[in-house]
C-alpha cells in the first residue's frame, strides 16, 4: 500500500507537470508501482481512477455563449393561386354569332376554363376569346354538328393580358341565320406563372 501511494503521488506531480498525461492511463504492477502509460502493458492492471478517489468533484456549469449570427433569408418562393374568377349565367340563348361578357381581367397570365350546354340546328363552334370585338384573341375551340343536342362543351385555356382590364368570354354561333341555344355557362379564371 505504502508503494501505492507513493506512486499515486509521483502520478499526480507527473500530471502537473506534463499536461499530455490526461491521454495516458494508469497501471498498476503486482508489486503496487503505478506506471502512466498509454495503454497496460502485460502484467499490468489499469487503475480505477474513480475508485481510488483521483476524480475530483463535478465542476460548475459554464456561462453561456454569445449568440450566434442570424442566418441568411432564404429565398421567397412564387405567390399562390388564391384568387378565383367566376361568372355564371342561369341560361342564355342568342341568334347566329354573340360573345357575352364573362370576365374583366387585369393584367396577367391565367388558366381559364369554360362550359356550357349547346343545343343547334346547324354547325357552328364555340370560343374563348379576349379584347374587344373587332380584335379578339381565340384561345380555344370546340365545335359542334347539325342537329347537336345538348352537347358539353368544355374549353380550357392558358390566357395571357397585357392590358390593365381586358375582357375574356365564351363566344359561340354559326354562320347561318339559325338560333342556338347554350344552357347554364360557367367561365372561371385562376392566375398561375407565365
Amino acid at each position: 500500500m505504502k508503494h501505492l501511494f507513493a506512486g499515486l503521488i509521483g502520478m499526480a506531480a507527473f500530471t502537473l507537470v506534463a499536461p499530455s498525461a490526461n491521454a495516458l492511463v494508469l497501471c498498476v504492477n503486482s508489486s503496487g508501482s503505478v506506471t502512466a502509460v498509454p495503454a497496460c502493458k502485460s502484467g499490468f492492471t489499469a487503475l480505477d481512477v474513480a475508485g481510488a478517489g483521483l476524480v475530483g468533484p463535478t465542476g460548475a456549469t459554464g456561462a453561456t455563449g454569445a449568440t450566434g449570427a442570424t442566418g441568411a433569408t432564404g429565398a421567397t418562393g412564387p405567390a399562390g393561386a388564391n384568387t378565383l374568377y367566376l361568372a355564371e349565367m342561369d341560361y342564355f340563348t342568342e341568334y347566329r354569332i354573340t360573345r357575352f361578357n364573362a370576365l374583366d381581367l387585369p393584367a396577367g397570365t391565367y388558366l381559364v376554363g369554360a362550359k356550357g350546354n349547346m343545343t343547334s340546328p346547324s354547325y357552328g363552334s364555340c370560343n374563348i376569346v379576349s379584347g374587344p370585338e373587332a380584335g379578339q384573341t381565340y384561345w380555344d375551340i370546340s365545335s359542334y354538328f347539325n342537329d347537336t343536342r345538348d352537347l358539353a362543351v368544355v374549353l380550357f385555356a392558358k390566357v395571357t393580358l397585357t392590358g390593365a382590364s381586358t375582357n375574356v368570354a365564351m363566344r359561340c354561333g354559326n354562320p347561318f341565320a339559325d338560333t342556338w341555344n347554350i344552357t347554364q355557362p360557367v367561365m372561371w379564371a385562376v392566375p398561375v406563372a407565365p
